[in-house]
């Protein structure tokens, strides 16, 4: 069977006909948005739009990545921009799933040449090969079976099966064998992958990985072995196992009736993906300097509704709140609702600032407004992160954010004690950006502000002494 594979970014139309699309493929995306409900594709007479979300989704002969992308308007989808949005995607994947696609080659040359399934799915194999090489962790698990002998416990059983057999008596025992739910779920993946559109050499691969492991679970019991799963010490190497079968599971649509094709929707909605891979980052770097990061903290804000800022940072001088936004800004200027949102945050997280953190296309400067607040003084920043570096994402981008934060942070009002009436003053330093990497904020005039400040702390000392 070959495999069309259809490349193409976030935000744009699918033509039929044009772009590889055929009618069944049209049938086979309305079909998943109608059961899914994820609003992922909009499918229209003969286009489908792209809503939002990347990844890759895969069915019968037909492999589709969509990948994320911001660029200035009018930029063409050459094969080199392929190549970086496709390595982008998959380090953030990585970094947010805590996944090993950042270390088995996904700025390899077979890597951006291939699919996202593929390199997705050989990762995992590699994954659940190390396990079986390994060997496999064994577990107690509670079996009911009927046994012409007794063991373990008999349980007294009054069903028609227990008179027709009366040879035979209901148990139930322990047995310590592999059958455990970690090997089972990723038993469950492993023959998910024999449904989709992938290269001979994986098709072989995966049944050979598969025949090491125990039966895989049914589809049913899937949610609730997630739910129950625990990893100890025993199955601390299955922690990235069990990320790609999670992911695999969560995500498999298998055939419900005759006719039915099964298929992968591997697919992340880019604004909240965005904002876990900036928040990773930021909680790592903040980590390193002693600082407390929270992610997703949640407060009532209305009746039963709330309200969650991405990322709020308490550094030794202020609070600040950072919220991410995947949008390509033309002008420094956002939306009135992203303003009302952060005034919100502000309000209700007793923050000293908040900023909205853009990705940077336009080349724009990082700027702060001020609420008209008559009882808060409130103020709210655009930040336009770079993130890319010599055409791979930017690896220090958590401490640039932060160098940023610090540098711009205002230290906190002071005191100044006069000698004669014992009066105090309030003044406030503003110290100068530093971070010039992240930032392009002009700094004129603070150098004067600061000076003034001093000279006006020692003219009114003078004049009370």
């Amino acid at each position: 069977m070959k495999i069309r594979r259809i490349k193409t970014f976030e935000g744009g139309e699918l033509i039929l006909g044009r772009d590889g699309l055929l009618e069944r493929d049209l049938e086979t995306l309305d079909h998943f948005e109608r059961t899914s409900r994820l609003g992922a594709f909009q499918v229209r007479l003969k286009s489908v739009k792209l809503n939002g979300y990347v990844g890759t989704f895969a069915t019968s002969d037909l492999v589709l990545d969509i990948l994320p992308k911001a660029e200035p308007q009018g930029t063409p989808d050459t094969e080199a921009l392929f190549k970086k949005w496709s390595t982008a995607f998959l380090r953030m994947l990585s970094v947010v799933y805590d996944l090993s696609l950042n270390e088995a080659g996904y700025l390899s040359r077979e890597s951006v040449e291939s699919d996202l399934l593929e390199v997705f799915i050989r990762d995992f194999l590699n994954e659940a090969e190390i396990l079986v090489r390994h060997g496999l962790a064994k577990g107690y698990r509670r079996i009911r079976e009927r046994r012409q002998s007794a063991s373990g416990k008999i349980i007294a059983d009054a069903s028609l099966e227990s008179l027709v057999h009366k040879e035979s008596m209901l148990c139930e025992f322990d047995v310590y064998d592999r059958a455990t739910p970690h090997n089972r779920l990723i038993a469950a993946a492993l023959a998910a992958l024999r449904h989709l559109p992938i290269s001979a050499s994986l098709v072989e691969r995966t049944q050979r990985i598969s025949e090491s492991y125990p039966d895989p679970c049914a589809p049913a019991q899937v949610a609730s072995l997630l739910r129950s799963l625990v990893l100890d010490r025993r199955t601390a190497g299955y922690v990235r196992a069990m990320e790609y079968a999670r992911l695999i599971l969560l995500h498999f649509s298998p055939a419900q009736i005759p006719g039915e094709r099964e298929s992968l929707a591997l697919l992340f909605k880019m604004n909240d993906l965005f904002e876990s891979y900036v928040g990773k980052l930021v909680h790592h770097a903040a980590r390193l300097r002693g600082w407390k990061v929270y992610l997703q903290n949640s407060k009532r804000f209305w009746e039963r509704q709330t309200i969650r800022p991405d990322i709020i940072i308490e550094t030794p001088q202020s609070k600040l709140i950072l919220d991410t936004k995947w949008k390509v800004l033309k002008t420094p200027v956002p939306s009135v609702e992203d303003v009302r949102q952060m005034y919100a945050y502000n309000r209700f997280f007793h923050a000293d600032r908040a900023m909205l953190v853009y990705p940077q296309v336009y080349n724009l400067s990082n700027r702060t407004g001020v609420y008209h607040a008559p009882d808060h003084e409130l103020s709210c920043g655009l930040l336009f992160v770079s993130l890319f570096e010599d055409e791979v994402l930017t690896p220090a981008l958590g401490e640039k954010i932060l160098n940023y934060v610090e540098a711009t942070t205002r230290t906190p009002t002071t005191k100044i004690q006069t000698r004669a009436s014992g009066t105090s003053t309030n003044t406030r330093m503003n110290p100068l950006p530093t971070d010039t990497s992240i930032t392009r904020a002009s700094t004129t005039g603070t150098s004067t502000d600061n000076m003034l400040n001093l000279l006006w702390c020692a003219a009114n000392s003078l004049r009370h002494s």
